[in-house]
């Protein structure tokens, strides 16, 4: 079950509020376990009185320090009320999003859960950086949360990309509609299937090519077509009490998925 196993990444200096209450909801119900892990990859967020006092050692020690306490009080206030779940928490030194992919895989987790939103802090995980590399890189299904506070979970999107041709990429796509299909059974929620695309090559076709613009957007709806399709065979693919809704968005991954998500 998806709730079994989750990690749940605290950027630095972050607290978590009651936009997790879903998923600590979640796993409480499966009686499953959290994995909190804080990764450290800039001690510039020390105050600049700390730094100029102290060994690099001595920063790295004090750091991994005020993180894990940071980590354990939230575990405490996780536990106090749920108590069904098996808390953890763990400090790590390297670039975040690898650092969080190695830990959920040797965990053996089933999520990662990742908070866009930690306030107005200079450090903080920004969607532009980990959580974009762990959209496009896990090779376990990431659930963002946005930064609106929701009075319950009312939709439940699944961003797959199914423009690719590997194996292991397919088998990732069904794993993340399965275990959205999973949430939005838990949630009563509406699933979605979402994929970002834009026409490739399309400045070369527009110039080199000699293509009209008729031509190029014949182009654009064939494409967007089978994408379309691709979209419905995964959906037929997969088991699910709640119909699943295919969502096609025009633009760059990186940017495309983000808006969307915004907006919606």
């Amino acid at each position: 079950m998806i709730g079994n196993r989750v990690l749940l990444p605290l950027a630095l200096n972050q607290n978590l509020d009651e936009r997790i209450n879903s998923i600590l909801e979640l796993v409480d119900r499966s009686q499953g376990a959290i994995s909190i892990i804080t990764v450290i990859d800039d001690l510039q967020v020390l105050p600049s009185t700390e730094s100029a006092s102290r060994t690099m050692l001595e920063l790295v020690e004090y750091a991994c320090a005020q993180e894990m306490n940071r980590a354990l009080s939230e575990c405490e206030h996780i536990g106090k009320k749920y108590a069904g779940i098996t808390l953890n928490a763990h400090v790590e030194l390297g670039a975040p999003f690898i650092k969080i992919i190695e830990s959920a895989n040797s965990e053996q987790s089933g999520l990662i859960v990742v908070d866009t939103h930690v306030g107005e802090k200079d450090h903080r995980m920004r969607y532009g950086s980990t959580t974009r590399h762990l959209l496009r890189k896990s090779n376990l299904p990431v659930w963002v949360i946005s930064k609106r506070r929701h009075s319950g979970i009312k939709v439940i999107t699944a961003c797959v990309d199914v423009s690719v041709s590997g194996q292991t990429e397919r088998n990732l796509n069904i794993k993340i509609l399965e275990n959205a299909a999973s949430l939005a059974e838990v949630f009563d929620a509406e699933l979605r299937l979402l994929h970002a695309w834009h026409l490739q090559g399309e400045g070369y076709l527009r110039t080199w090519g000699k293509k009209s613009e008729l031509e190029i957007a014949q182009m654009a709806l064939d494409e967007k077509s089978e994408l379309r399709q691709r979209c419905r065979d995964l959906a037929a693919s997969v088991h699910s009490a709640k119909k699943i809704a295919v969502r096609l968005v025009e633009g760059m991954p990186a940017s495309a998925i983000p808006e969307y998500l915004e907006r919606h």
